[in-house]
C-alpha cells in the first residue's frame, strides 16, 4: 500500500520531497495520517480502559502513562482536561488515592497512582465507576 502510494507520486515531485527527510515525513503524514486516521485514534484513546485486552497485567501507573500518551497524540488538552479525561475512566477506589481536585499537573499522576501494596492486584477490570 505504501509502496503504491510512493510510486504514484510524479518523479519530479518525488525527487523534491526526497531531498529532506522532514519534507518526506510531512508528505507521508498528510497522506496516511488524515482526518479518518485521526478520528480512529481519538476513538481508540477515548476507549482505553484499565487492564483491557493486551494490558491485563498493567499497574495503575502504567495505565495512566498509557492513557496520557494516547490522549496527547490526538488532543491538545490542558493539564486539567487531561486529568479529567483520565479520571473519567478509572476505578472508583482510585479517587481516594488520586484526587483530581488537587492535581494541577497531569505529569505527576503516575507517581500518585502507586496503589498501596496488594490493592492493585485486587482490583479488576470490571470495577469501573461508569
Amino acid at each position: 500500500m505504501a509502496e503504491t502510494w510512493y510510486h504514484s507520486i510524479p518523479d519530479a515531485e518525488r525527487s523534491r520531497i526526497e531531498e529532506h527527510w522532514v519534507t518526506l515525513k510531512m508528505e507521508m503524514s498528510e497522506y496516511w495520517m488524515n482526518h479518518h486516521w485521526l478520528e480512529k485514534q481519538k476513538i481508540w484513546a477515548n476507549k482505553a480502559r484499565f487492564r483491557e485486552g493486551g494490558h491485563l497485567r498493567e499497574s495503575p501507573s502504567e495505565y495512566v502513562i498509557r492513557k496520557m500518551g494516547l490522549l496527547s497524540l490526538v488532543y491538545s488538552y490542558s493539564d486539567t482536561e487531561t486529568i479529567q479525561a483520565i479520571m473519567e475512566e478509572v476505578l472508583r477506589s482510585w479517587t481516594s488515592i488520586i484526587n483530581p481536585q488537587y492535581q494541577k499537573n497531569y505529569q505527576r499522576i503516575p507517581e500518585r497512582s502507586q496503589m498501596p501494596r496488594g490493592i492493585s492486584r485486587e482490583i479488576g477490570p470490571t470495577s469501573f465507576s461508569t
